[in-house]
This record gives structure tokens, C-alpha cells and sequence, in this order.
């Protein structure tokens, strides 16, 4: 983001670019899938966990703070 600025130096932001691109796609995908399966796996099949996860989270927080 910083080198979208740097216009005119197409040289240079093309050399960080390349080395940067292939291990920033490479490292979240397959931390997307490993941590996506984690997290949404087992409230994401059954259609109540999704629900009473974000309620009993809020419900928890609101019951300790009382």
C-alpha cells in the first residue's frame, strides 16, 4: 500500500512486489482453510451453533459484567 504512492518508480515496487506477492498468497491460504475449518468447521454444520455461539458469547459477557 505504501508503494501505490510511488507511481512513477515502477522499478522499485515491481522488485518488492513479486517477492512479497508468492509468500503473502501462500501463507493465507492455507491458513484460511486450516483456521476457517477450526473456527466456522464445527459451528458452521450445524445451524444452532452458529447462533447460540454469537448469543452465548453476548449472553456470558452481559451475565459477568451483571
Amino acid at each position: 500500500m505504501l508503494f501505490l504512492p510511488f507511481s512513477p518508480s515502477s522499478p522499485v515496487p515491481i522488485t518488492p512486489y513479486p517477492q512479497r506477492g508468492p509468500r503473502v498468497p501462500q501463507s493465507p491460504l492455507p491458513l484460511i482453510p486450516r483456521g476457517g475449518p477450526e473456527f466456522p468447521n464445527p459451528q458452521s454444520p450445524v445451524p444452532n451453533p452458529p447462533y447460540s455461539g454469537i448469543t452465548g458469547l453476548i449472553g456470558l459477557k452481559g451475565a459477568v459484567k451483571t
